[in-house]
């Protein structure tokens, strides 16, 4: 079911997931809801969930029961092929990595977000002002192999936004960086998301990013196997 006029980017509803059928689930989550336009951070150690959680709402992996609801749109409802196009349209990713193409500009990595989203015209306009916002256009025609890490995390700002999607996912964005980087490139991904008006999700195991935030969620609390097995713990370094 699809509702433009949804309050929620994120909507899940009891949530039952494991990877093999007879397995115990990894995943139990009863509710969660994310409000659009909110910035939140979610958290967690290794082994608690969070990678497997993104796949659930990105549409790469389904729910064994309960919904995962998208911008009003229920994955379940689509088939793989229809998921991967509300994704592409929908969801900005930021990998840890990056994951920029290296033997490509910074102007054709940035267009490479409109490939499978079936959009009409108008990309190269899009992506233009958005390396001009980010303080890329000198930069815009050299291959990524040849750019400095801030300028990678700019560009794969820029890629995620490329689509005006409603919801921006980073995947533990600023592992490899430093604090000074680390903040930079936090502070730049939420006033150009808020400048779009999209959703941001960010998940990380690094606590000292949770100031940036209008919302900080414990996995451990959320997800109830982990409840269960009273593992709702500080971590431990």
């Amino acid at each position: 079911m699809t509702s433009s006029s949804s309050t929620h980017a994120i909507s899940i509803r009891d949530l039952h997931f494991a990877w093999r059928t007879g397995d115990a689930d990894l995943l139990q989550i009863s509710q969660w809801q994310i409000r659009a336009g909110e910035r939140v951070f979610l958290h967690g150690p290794s082994g608690s969930g969070k990678s497997t959680l993104l796949n659930l709402i990105c549409g790469i992996a389904t729910p064994d029961k309960g919904s995962v609801t998208i911008a009003g749109t229920e994955l379940g409802g689509l088939s793989g092929s229809q998921r991967d196009r509300f994704r592409a349209r929908s969801i900005g990713v930021i990998f840890q990595q990056f994951n920029l193409i290296p033997y490509l500009s910074v102007l054709d990595n940035v267009r490479l977000a409109a490939t499978f989203t079936g959009l009409p015209g108008g990309t190269d306009q899009r992506a233009a002002g958005l390396i001009e916002q980010l303080g890329l256009n000198s930069a815009r025609h050299t291959k990524a192999c040849h750019l400095s890490v801030g300028q990678q995390q700019r560009v794969a700002i820029a890629r995620a936004l490329l689509n005006s999607p409603p919801l921006i996912i980073a995947d533990e964005p600023t592992s490899a960086l430093d604090a000074a980087a680390r903040d930079a490139f936090i502070s730049t991904l939420l006033d150009c998301s808020a400048q779009a008006g999209s959703t941001v999700l960010v998940v990380s195991h690094d606590h000292s990013l949770a100031t940036h935030f209008d919302n900080t969620v414990d996995l451990r609390a959320l997800n109830r196997v982990l409840v269960s097995r009273g593992r709702v713990t500080d971590d431990v370094p």
